[in-house]
């Protein structure tokens, strides 16, 4: 059964009508889907509008971070009403949660998903670069959820910075832009084989031709992502596999 592109599932935040959005994480040795990335797509009068204006920097940090749960609660109830066996589900995490490290967040998530009823969903908290936490505050957040049964993904933002940010968050997946080592073959397979090391899966996104997929296929990496996949032509026979 297929998890739809936008889901049906929806909320209200701010007179904005709040959609899910998947997009399928592909194995390219299987070649099926083995999970999602959510995100969200706000409307208002029924036109779409930018997360930027969603997550207005105006707003209080409480308001950011009930929004950010709003969000990945609407995913999750999604994405499990989608699907009665749910492959795992990546859940982004807004940047400026990120500093508010105070609270325990993976208590929150995990009681909000249980009185849902969605506490056996595979869920992945997928976190923006998060390095210029300090080394006791991103302990304490990636602790916080990893000890509340949550796996952890993260968005690398420089590729320079890959090998640090292994060492200092220990992800279970890596998120990473393909454009990073583009015409780089050596330091492609280099990153693979990095990750692999390091005991993370390397996910490469924004693949958007058949030769990108190759690169990277190449290179070792066994996840890739990107609109490449999204055309009609490219899906597998079977999108979602129990």
């Amino acid at each position: 059964m297929s998890v739809p592109e936008t889901s049906s599932t929806e909320s209200q935040f701010a007179g904005m009508r709040l959609l899910s959005v998947f997009q399928g994480l592909h194995d390219l040795r299987a070649g099926r889907v083995v999970g999602h990335t959510a995100s969200v797509r706000p409307q208002r009068d029924g036109a779409e509008v930018a997360v930027a204006e969603l997550f207005d920097p105006a707003r209080a940090d409480h308001d950011i971070v009930r929004l950010d749960r709003l969000c990945r609660m609407l995913h999750a109830a999604a994405y499990h009403g989608a699907t009665p066996r749910p492959t795992r589900l990546l859940v982004p995490v807004h940047a400026r949660l990120l500093d508010t490290v105070t609270a325990d967040h993976g208590r929150a998530y995990r009681e909000a998903l249980d009185d849902a009823g969605l506490g056996s969903a595979p869920i992945v908290i997928c976190l923006p670069d998060p390095m210029h936490l300090r080394i006791m505050s991103l302990g304490y957040l990636i602790g916080s959820y990893r000890l509340h049964g949550f796996e952890i993904a993260v968005r690398l933002r420089d590729a320079r910075g890959l090998e640090e940010l292994l060492a200092r968050t220990r992800p279970t997946y890596v998120l990473i832009d393909h454009h990073h080592y583009a015409g780089q073959a050596a330091r492609l397979a280099g990153a693979v084989k990095m990750c692999e090391q390091a005991g993370t899966k390397p996910v490469f996104i924004k693949l958007e031709s058949a030769e990108q997929v190759a690169q990277v296929r190449a290179a070792g990496a066994t996840l890739a992502q990107g609109y490449y996949f999204d055309r009609p032509e490219n899906q597998p026979v079977q999108a979602i596999q129990g």
